[in-house]
């Protein structure tokens, strides 16, 4: 287990085992490492894999990749969500953001939502075409709602929309 676990070279940084010593990464954390190393090849990479890293690298994190979205992309409401879509041309994945607002619920109600949409996202996002940029907003009736019923109600919205083209 102590191979597998990074060493502390400074405060800041960690050096990871298998690369040559004069490569130093500057990521903090045990969950970061993990994706790193999944990514490297590396033993002890089966912590994060699948989705977990493709969410971490293919979500909207600036506000102004938000105001893209919401000012020049398509709109569109379902039962539970509201879909922005916006095609962007060059990229070469797919882009994603939820937003929860304080109408939903208390914070542990909003955490609870965003990972319910988190994981529907998880099941269509194969099926998202590259250069799409989409935020999904939870709507007031979302806290009570199952997984599988807030899949069903995102994958209709995307397809009226035209932001989905994989297979049902």
């Amino acid at each position: 287990m102590a191979g597998l676990l990074p060493r502390k070279l400074f405060s800041n940084s960690l050096f990871l085992p298998g690369l040559p010593r004069g490569k130093l990464c500057f990521y903090r954390g045990l969950k970061v490492y993990l994706e790193l190393t999944a990514r490297l090849g590396l033993p002890g990479s089966n912590g994060v894999k699948g989705f977990a890293s493709t969410w971490l690298r293919f979500r909207l994190r600036k506000g102004w990749e938000y105001l893209e979205v919401y000012r020049q992309g398509r709109r569109d409401r379902g039962q539970y969500v509201t879909c922005y879509v916006r095609k962007t041309p060059g990229e070469r994945v797919p882009r994603v953001g939820i937003v929860v607002g304080r109408k939903v619920g208390c914070a542990v109600v909003r955490n609870r939502v965003k990972r319910r949409l988190r994981e529907a996202i998880r099941h269509i996002f194969t099926g998202l075409p590259p250069g799409t940029a989409v935020i999904v907003s939870a709507l007031e009736g979302t806290a009570d709602v199952k997984t599988a019923e807030l899949e069903r109600d995102l994958l209709l919205v995307l397809k009226k929309m035209g932001g989905w083209k994989g297979q049902t």
